[in-house]
């Protein structure tokens, strides 16, 4: 397919779902996905707002901190995996203590807090 002169094909945006309590650390990965241009930022203080919102947007990545109330970051990854339509997308599990049984999984990437947003 050819570009018509003037025309620019634009890239789809991305949806990107931050899941972490501390509002501080929500507010700057939110900032960082939306200076970018091409990302939807969606940011949500616990897992149960997390399940409730893929009920509805299907992200292409999703941000999950580890110590989380009510429901800590791998059970909510369990119950995000048995999600139709988000068995495939990357989840990063955000920590200070990366808990060993999600260092022995395959389906997760880590990132340990705190973590540089410039590097």
């Amino acid at each position: 397919m050819q570009d018509t002169p003037g025309t620019q094909e634009v890239e789809p945006i991305q949806t990107v779902l931050i899941v972490d309590d501390d509002a501080a650390i929500g507010d700057i990965l939110v900032q960082m996905f939306r200076d970018e241009n091409q990302y939807q930022v969606i940011y949500v203080p616990d897992g149960f707002a997390a399940l409730k919102t893929v009920r509805t947007v299907t992200p292409n990545l999703i941000l999950l901190d580890y110590q989380l109330p009510n429901m800590d970051g791998l059970e909510c990854l369990e119950l995000l995996r048995a999600t139709k339509g988000i068995e495939q997308t990357p989840i990063i599990l955000m920590s200070a203590n990366v808990p060993e049984q999600a260092r022995k999984r395959n389906d997760v990437c880590l990132l340990e807090k705190p973590f540089d947003l410039e590097n």
